[in-house]
């Protein structure tokens, strides 16, 4: 094909939404999170886990792909945060379900999510004063964090 073929231009358009689209998947997957799980039941537990897998995959994937192509953009870092937020709020939602956190805590947790989106809409290059390793370091505690409260629900 070459490359004012109207087929290559359409391809190369849904190449570029690719981190977009994960990004956006993280929220309908979050939904099915918070309907699908129910501790009573074993083969929701394992649905759970590998949801929550898939989600936190296409966080990872999302900004990396973006990263590697040069595909970055403010939509795109609007859609990341969002989906981080349905997943957060999601597993804060199961904790509180599980008894494992009251419900203030929750209150305060969502809370601070809400808060956090706020920064991210006001400054959106706040992220950028910290270094390389800072946000390195600060997304994996996040993550690691986030699978401990999933699995301790399970």
């Amino acid at each position: 094909m070459w490359l004012g073929h109207p087929a290559h231009n359409s391809e190369l358009r849904v190449f570029r939404q690719i981190p977009n689209l994960l990004s956006v998947s993280r929220i309908p997957g979050s939904l099915a999170l918070l309907i699908l799980f129910d501790p009573r039941v074993p083969a929701s537990i394992w649905i759970s886990c590998l949801l929550t897998a898939a989600i936190i995959t296409t966080d990872f994937l999302d900004g990396n792909f973006a990263r590697k192509y040069a595909l970055e953009s403010k939509l795109g870092y609007l859609l990341d945060g969002l989906g981080d937020r349905a997943f957060h709020v999601t597993i804060y939602l199961i904790l509180l379900i599980s008894g494992v956190i009251s419900l203030v805590l929750a209150w305060a947790l969502i809370f601070r999510e809400v808060s956090q989106y706020a920064v991210r809409l006001a400054d959106v290059d706040w992220h950028k004063t910290q270094s390389k390793l800072d946000r390195a370091v600060t997304r994996s505690y996040a993550t690691a964090v986030q699978v401990i409260f999933a699995c301790e629900t399970l």
